[in-house]
């Protein structure tokens, strides 16, 4: 049962640090697209 408990907790911790990783590249892509559109 700790083992369950334990895999959930780490399946949520991979999940939010999915999520952060997704959520950084997609400013980064809009401040990338900002930039070149700014300098066009």
């Amino acid at each position: 049962m700790p083992d369950l408990r334990l895999s959930t907790l780490q399946n949520r911790r991979d999940a939010r640090a999915r999520l952060a990783a997704a959520i950084g590249a997609g400013l980064s892509l809009v401040l990338l697209m900002a930039i070149v559109l700014g300098g066009m």
